[in-house]
């Protein structure tokens, strides 16, 4: 495991655990070290995604699970994920996922 791919695992870790936090990519790459091209870089190297959409699939991953696993309604589940809306949550999860928050809830209910 080289240096860059622990600091990569490390931040990866912080963002799992901070996902909802307001987050400043160019800080965390500079509290590892890096300026904000090269970690850009090196997260490129271990990832296929942009560290804003890895955070945005978590967002998504643990809005389907409150989707079947909680009665929290959207609009609280939007609050709880600090998106800026729950119309811009509705917009991305449509987006994402194929269906609405509202249908997804429906299909992935037992009953």
């Amino acid at each position: 495991c080289s240096e860059d791919e622990g600091k990569i695992q490390k931040i990866s870790s912080y963002l799992l655990i901070h996902y909802t936090d307001d987050i400043n990519f160019d800080d965390i790459a500079r509290h590892f070290g890096y300026s904000p091209r090269s970690f850009y870089r090196h997260w490129k190297k271990y990832h296929n995604t942009t560290p804003a959409n890895y955070i945005s699939s978590l967002k998504l991953a643990e809005a389907r699970r409150l989707l079947k696993e909680s009665c929290l309604s959207v609009e609280d589940i939007s609050d709880l994920l600090k998106y800026n809306s729950s119309a811009y949550f509705v917009y991305l999860f449509r987006k994402h996922i194929g269906i609405t928050p509202l249908q997804y809830r429906k299909t992935a209910s037992p009953d």
